[in-house]
């Protein structure tokens, strides 16, 4: 397990770890991070072959699911075992639908609805249909809470 060893003293303040509980937790391996759950969420149909509406509809429905097992890990009563992810996932439907709406983008305050897919095309945010990353590195966590 790796740590920012100079976050590691803000966790001896009980009121910081009432807080951020769930990271916490997460941190020490005693709760999977909310992106393995959203993965273990058995997805009904298959996302690329499904409509926008479709997507949508799923969506919202396993977005239920998600919230029903995320509180019975939260409250210790539910396990997430990652040996049976599923086929297709609440995860893989989620990146099915930003995808989509790539091709009409609605992610940033323009809504400029271009379809950032075809190539040289950019949104009103100069962005085309992938993102730079100025810098990349292991993530260690947060800084150090205030």
């Amino acid at each position: 397990m790796l740590f920012r060893f100079s976050a590691l003293p803000v966790w001896g303040d009980q009121r910081v770890r009432d807080r951020l509980s769930w990271y916490y937790e997460v941190m020490l391996d005693r709760k999977p991070a909310k992106f393995k759950i959203c993965r273990s969420v058995k997805a009904d149909l298959e996302p690329t072959k499904a409509s926008f509406e479709e997507l949508l509809e799923e969506h919202s429905r396993l977005q239920k699911k998600f919230a029903d097992t995320l509180q019975r890990v939260k409250s210790g009563a539910g396990i997430i075992e990652l040996e049976e992810e599923p086929m297709f996932s609440l995860l893989d439907v989620k990146i099915e639908l930003a995808k989509r709406m790539l091709k009409r983008c609605s992610f940033c305050e323009w809504r400029c609805r271009v379809d950032r897919t075809v190539e040289g095309k950019r949104g009103a945010c100069k962005l085309g249909e992938k993102s730079f990353v100025s810098t990349w590195f292991h993530h260690y966590g947060e800084e150090p809470p205030l």
